[in-house]
């Protein structure tokens, strides 16, 4: 019994002496010295490619503007397509960086990249997912579904397009909420920006006024003002007198505008008519109904 615990007591004394031995050989110097030397490939990797980002992006910017400048581009397309070549851009430079921190780490990518179990796992966790989203993206653009400032409804979504890139679209809501839908998702897209926007102004009057001398107000500050607003494609029709599903009465107005210009026509001819109603002593109601301007396009 006393020998067998004298013996194992001599193996660990041992083997506690070949790990001094061990780490005693280790050129620590030589590790330090290469995993400094690591370190700083890395961060200049990061630097480097950070400035290529940069000037990428300056330049791609800059290309557009030219080209928008030149009469090239719709504005809008412009803007869609400069968004979308960015995000590519950045796609690629961001794998340049996986791949050259990855080398410098020793480790071989290539081999990696080339080895057909790699590959499979990698479509197993959602490269098809990436695909999809990726034809479905070029087709959106291809096709001119959408573009940067459209106001759209996707899945139940509404807002205006802020972008639209290579895995998502980016649709901003009227609260401010920023929503990313991937693109694989998009099954229908309902696009209120294409054709010319219907403006639609109800003032809510009482049922006793003069109708004939109401609408002759409205129509002078028609006549008066129309010309200051060049944005309108079709000039306002006063429908005269209705009532609402409530019994309200009001007097109606409708006008066509280019897209995005419905919301400021809406208020500035509102606030007009409402002076000049009042300026002739015609009575109104003081919160006079107002169609939203994301009514349905011109048929």
């Amino acid at each position: 019994m006393f020998i067998t615990k004298a013996s194992e007591s001599m193996n660990a004394t041992s083997d506690l002496n070949a790990l001094q031995r061990y780490f005693h050989n280790i050129n620590w110097d030589k590790i330090a010295g290469i995993a400094i030397h690591k370190t700083v490939l890395i961060i200049l990797i990061f630097l480097l490619f950070g400035f290529v980002r940069q000037i990428g992006i300056h330049f791609i910017k800059k290309g557009f503007k030219a080209y928008e400048e030149h009469g090239s581009l719709e504005a809008t397309r412009s803007l869609t397509l400069q968004r979308l070549t960015i995000n590519i851009f950045q796609y690629t430079v961001f794998f340049f960086v996986c791949y050259s921190v990855l080398s410098t780490l020793g480790i071989p990518v290539g081999s990696l990249i080339a080895g057909a179990g790699i590959a499979g796992v990698a479509i197993g966790l959602g490269a098809q997912g990436f695909i999809n989203d990726f034809l479905t993206g070029f087709f959106i653009i291809w096709e001119r579904q959408l573009e940067v400032g459209d106001y759209v409804t996707i899945n139940s979504i509404e807002g205006y397009v802020v972008s639209v890139g290579l895995r998502t679209t980016q649709i901003k809501s009227l609260d401010g909420t920023l929503n990313f839908i991937p693109n694989r998702t998009i099954t229908v897209i309902s696009n209120a920006s294409r054709e010319e926007m219907r403006v639609l102004i109800d003032i809510q009057v009482d049922p006793d006024i003069d109708v004939q001398k109401a609408i002759h107000v409205l129509d002078q500050v028609n006549q008066q003002h129309i010309a200051d607003y060049p944005s309108i494609t079709q000039p306002p029709q006063i429908l005269g007198l209705m009532t609402l599903p409530t019994g309200q009465y009001i007097l109606r107005i409708t006008m066509y505008t280019k897209n995005g210009e419905q919301a400021k026509v809406q208020r500035a001819f509102l606030a007009l008519y409402l002076v000049a109603l009042q300026k002739e002593n015609i009575p109104v109601v003081k919160h006079p109904t107002i169609i939203p301007t994301t009514s349905s396009p011109k048929k």
